[in-house]
């Protein structure tokens, strides 16, 4: 698989001379949200994705190559789909953690874990 790390225009060059918008590029999220070492890459026309099929098991970096499958229009939208699922539910449970750590409007100390840390607690 890729690097976690890789970005499109990694994508792109290991692609080349065929041309990839970096638009048709979907990498693919684990459930955490994190990159999984995987994409979906949209060509122009079959005929170009057959020539890209020439570069499986090419090196996309010196130590790692790259494992390319036949993929469909609907798998890469339920990944985009999938993703954009995700980071909103990832946004909601930092929102939820945010909240339950501030204090309400009503208290007017700290609360019981940051006077532990501080060593401030008061009675």
């Amino acid at each position: 698989g890729m690097p976690y790390e890789i970005g499109a225009d990694a994508v792109i060059n290991f692609f080349a001379p065929i041309q990839v918008p970096m638009a048709n590029i979907t990498f693919i999220e684990a459930k955490d949200g994190k990159p999984s070492g995987s994409a979906i890459v949209e060509f122009k026309d079959r005929k170009e994705a057959l020539l890209a099929q020439h570069k499986d098991r090419a090196h996309i970096t010196p130590a790692r190559y790259v494992l390319l499958y036949p993929s469909s229009g609907m798998e890469r939208d339920w990944h985009k789909r999938n993703a954009e699922k995700q980071r909103t539910q990832q946004r909601a449970r930092a929102a939820a953690q945010a909240a339950a750590m501030s204090p309400s409007p009503h208290h007017h100390g700290m609360n019981a874990m940051n006077a532990m840390n501080t060593g401030m607690m008061g009675g």
